[in-house]
């Protein structure tokens, strides 16, 4: 396993940079050049490297990193450096550059916070109350006795899906937790994800136990479902 970390979060000091390269982007880049990482998060990426595999794969690797580097220093416009990724989104990326993407994104990622609110739901005060048994609450989905919410009308509902965000892949609500104040940091992630999924269309990460619906006007909110009271 290969893990390379973009700059943007100091995780020593455990705060955002003023500037950041989100790594979705470069993920993005690299899969444009044939390199396809595991995972990546918001500033990480994961490779996985076969036992044997030659050292020029690395090399490889290391040289689209470093070409990345000077293509961000240089503003390159999208066009150039992801152009099949522009192609499919052009009333979007067409004529942007890449630093002012990179700022942009991480820029979101900052103001709301989604490292902290990362943290905070795995504290044991955001801990959410276990109101009914998680099989109750999955055979209330599969009965239909749920309601279709979006985020902001949840409070105070119980869950009947796993919520979980890959990576990393941990579920942050389980079937059967009241959404009360308590959860406030995982509704508050899942929001950051829905405002980063509007205003980046094609870097969206994977979120189990949500869904999109597209608005009339176009936007994105996510919904899920929650046992009917």
């Amino acid at each position: 396993k290969l893990t390379v970390l973009t700059p943007g979060f100091d995780r020593a000091a455990g705060r955002y940079a003023e500037h950041g390269v989100p790594a979705p982007i470069v993920a993005e880049y690299l899969r444009q050049n044939r390199i396809v990482c595991e995972k990546n998060d918001l500033n990480s990426l994961l490779f996985l490297l076969t036992p044997g595999v030659e050292s020029s794969k690395a090399g490889t690797l290391l040289s689209h990193l470093v070409s990345f580097k000077m293509l961000h220093d240089a503003n390159a416009l999208l066009d150039d450096v992801i152009p099949d990724f522009v192609a499919r989104r052009p009333a979007r990326y067409a004529g942007m550059r890449l630093r002012d993407l990179c700022a942009g994104m991480h820029a979101l990622h900052r103001a709301a916070g989604v490292s902290a609110l990362q943290s905070a739901q795995f504290r044991a005060e955001h801990l959410p109350e276990i109101t009914m048994a998680p099989h109750e609450a999955v055979r209330a989905l599969a009965r239909n006795d749920v309601d279709y919410l979006p985020l902001d009308a949840l409070d105070g509902r119980v869950a009947t899906t796993l919520w979980v965000v890959y990576p990393p892949g941990i579920a942050t609500i389980v079937p059967g937790e009241r959404l009360t104040e308590r959860a406030r940091p995982m509704i508050d992630y899942l929001r950051a994800f829905e405002q980063a999924a509007n205003a980046f269309p094609g870097f969206e990460s994977e979120v189990q136990g949500l869904h999109r619906e597209t608005q009339p006007d176009g936007s994105v909110r996510f919904f899920t479902y929650v046992v009917r009271e």
